[in-house]
């Protein structure tokens, strides 16, 4: 009878999401040597940036033994990333199914820096905060949970302590507030404390405490509010603390918090100060580039009387975040389809690489103290990660398929770091291309028809373009498609000379379909030199217009693809003798002609109103749709009739039918 060895393999994917940050992918593999003993293959993908590098890893075989495999090889792949190899050999005592699994842990639990002794009063507001500090820099969040009875388990029927108002925890500083106890006794309570990174859960501890509620006239200190702190890494954090006790009594003031862990000295000692009635004490911290990180650091000020009965306390958080100064120096050139920037490294060499926003047109971005990044309310658009310090220039060519002319792009940019963190945007600079090709500037609709459609064309001459490398003599090819989209561009004519910018283009069907255009700049063909086109050509559609016939509406929807920015639309209506008249504008694409009488028709036609964000274009832009119409129809089914029923029960009849 033959034995089989049966070997599970544990999805080792998860394992790396929750607990590792520096290894990204992975797999275990097998191979049969002989018998029982097998040899195993660990693969793993690592983010080199971070500073963890395993040369060997453990490994649970699944049969109660572990040992420990070294790495074989170690392959450096683009982007900060290597391939780690690690084999190793194991013999099984018997037949099996046996889970293997390699954990590479990768975290530190939260550490709780205030002791859970606080004292409550009926008819006042308890705080507790239990000050918790992640050394990995990872995200808490807070909750309420049941408490643990016995062997661990939920304690039956459960339930929070009764409040005159509520009992809650926050999530966020994780302050327990109980506002307010109503009867002296003793309560448990539990604070779950989860700890994120990346947006996943990867681990969670439990507070489970004690409350002693007291009867008694003292009152709780009360500190004053301080806002939430962020600085630029490098400044120095300077603040007063302030307590008052309306009773008059010695009050101890102290401090906790994940800043005082930091083992730098860049943080002032915040030393246990006592006074009668009043005390103050000045926080400072003197930050420097190893402080930034995507989460705040949070202080917690605890505030507590000397009172003979009972000690209350009062709690204040303060939230404060480090940011990495913004790259500076930026230098942006345009080129003919391309703009190369270059910036200078940042200062903070804990920084992996930098983020590239841009927009079309200048915002003026200036953002608050605690807005690093840059916001999406801006319009920037992130197009580029750029991975390492050292890396501080960048060509920007759409993806390889060439900037479009016409536009003033700006840009901002941010470092980035391991944690997720962003320095504060650099300033925000703006350049054009180098305007070497033409600039389309009407495709305007002359006439409506499925036959006899003309289109007017007109194009800005072509200048600052390289006159030694293309030195003439010049063409423009016009190409046409139908649709707004230049799916199918084909060559419709030639305009020959660069001063010739203008084109009709007849004996179309303008009624049924819009048209779309690109004028091609060429240096001719010479005996020194073969034809070449200069730049990558722009694409520009006539307005189509749409129109939705409703119960008294007609609903206009005008459809284009432009280069240029359309602000606005002037919608003209037919009148009885053949005219058109003007009767509104919009800035949207949709326009809602009410009120008109169903079943009569009317004609529309549009006129688009822009321009472009250069200088020297012709400005406004105005191009004419086709002349379409509508008519409205009522589309709304009648109401059902009302039914009224009445019974005469007072008579009552036989009715019979005679035949």
């Amino acid at each position: 009878m033959r034995k089989f060895l049966f070997i599970f393999i544990f999805l080792f994917n998860i394992i790396l999401q929750t607990f590792a940050t520096h290894n990204r992918a992975g797999e275990i593999t097998y191979r049969h040597i002989s018998e029982l003993t097998y040899e195993i293959t660990i693969v793993t993908y690592c983010y080199t940036i971070s500073a963890a590098d395993r040369g060997s890893l453990e490994i649970d075989w699944g049969d109660n033994t572990s040992s420990v495999i070294y790495r074989v090889e170690k392959v450096s792949l683009p982007d900060n990333y290597v391939k780690n190899t690690y084999v190793g050999l194991h013999t099984y005592s018997g037949t099996g199914i046996f889970q293997i699994v390699m954990i590479d842990f990768n975290r530190n639990p939260p550490i709780l820096l205030n002791e859970p002794i606080d004292k409550a009063a009926i008819n006042e507001i308890f705080i507790h905060n239990p000050s918790a500090y992640d050394p990995d820099g990872d995200s808490l969040s807070y909750e309420l949970t049941t408490c643990l009875g016995a062997n661990g388990e939920e304690i039956e029927n459960y339930s929070l302590p009764e409040t005159s108002n509520s009992f809650y925890v926050d999530a966020v500083t994780g302050d327990l507030i109980w506002d307010t106890p109503i009867e002296v006794g003793i309560y448990n309570v539990a604070i779950l404390i989860k700890e994120w990174r990346f947006g996943v859960p990867i681990g969670s501890i439990v507070r489970d405490m004690q409350i002693e509620v007291y009867e008694t006239k003292n009152h709780p200190p009360e500190i004053r509010d301080i806002k939430e702190i962020c600085v630029e890494a490098g400044d120095l954090i300077k603040f007063e603390v302030f307590a008052k006790d309306i009773d008059n009594q010695s009050i101890t003031l102290r401090a906790t918090g994940g800043v005082f862990q930091l083992n730098d000295e860049s943080v002032e000692y915040f030393e246990e100060v006592q006074g009668i009635a009043e005390v103050r004490d000045t926080f400072r911290w003197l930050t420097n580039c190893s402080h930034v990180r995507s989460n705040f650091y949070q202080v917690t000020f605890k505030a507590t009387d000397n009172d003979p009965g009972i000690k209350l306390s009062d709690i204040e958080n303060v939230m404060i975040k480090v940011i990495a100064p913004a790259p500076k120096n930026l230098i942006i050139e345009g080129k003919n389809n391309s703009i190369e920037i270059e910036w200078d490294k940042s200062i903070c060499d804990k920084a992996i690489g930098y983020k590239i926003y841009r927009r079309y047109g200048f915002y003026g971005f200036v953002g608050d103290s605690c807005e690093n990044g840059v916001p999406e309310y801006t319009d920037y658009e992130l197009i580029k990660t750029v991975n390492g310090l050292e890396n501080t220039d960048f060509i920007d060519n759409n993806d390889g398929n060439g900037l479009i002319q016409g536009y003033l792009y700006c840009y901002m940019i941010t470092a980035f770091f391991q944690d997720g963190a962003e320095s504060y945007a650099s300033e925000e600079i703006c350049t054009e291309l180098v305007r070497g090709i033409p600039l389309i500037t009407n495709v305007s609709i002359r006439n409506t028809s499925k036959t006899r459609g003309s289109i007017y064309m007109a194009w800005s001459k072509s200048k600052e373009f390289d006159t030694l490398q293309y030195p003439g003599p010049y063409d423009y090819i016009i190409k046409r498609s139908e649709g707004i989209w230049g799916g199918n561009l084909q060559e419709i004519a030639i305009n020959d000379g660069i001063n010739d910018t203008i084109f009709i283009d007849t004996m179309l069907n303008t009624k049924d379909y819009p048209y779309s255009y690109s004028i091609e700049f060429y240096n001719k063909k010479t005996n020194e030199r073969p034809r070449t086109l200069i730049g990558i050509p722009q694409i520009a559609s006539s307005v189509y217009l749409k129109i939705n016939s409703r119960d008294n509406e007609n609903w206009l929807k005008m459809e284009k693809n432009v280069p240029w920015l359309n602000e606005k639309y002037f919608v003209y209506m037919e009148k009885e003798n053949g005219d058109f008249d003007s009767i509104s504008f919009t800035d949207s694409i949709i326009f809602v002609d009410k009120n008109l009488p169903n079943g009569k028709e009317f004609c529309y036609k549009v006129k688009s109103f822009g321009h472009y964000q250069l200088e020297n274009i012709i400005d406004p832009i105005e191009n004419f749709s086709q002349i379409n119409c509508g008519t409205p129809i009522d589309t709304f089914p009648p109401c059902p009739p009302e039914l009224d029923v009445y019974s005469f029960c007072d008579t009552l009849y036989n009715f019979y039918f005679i035949q």
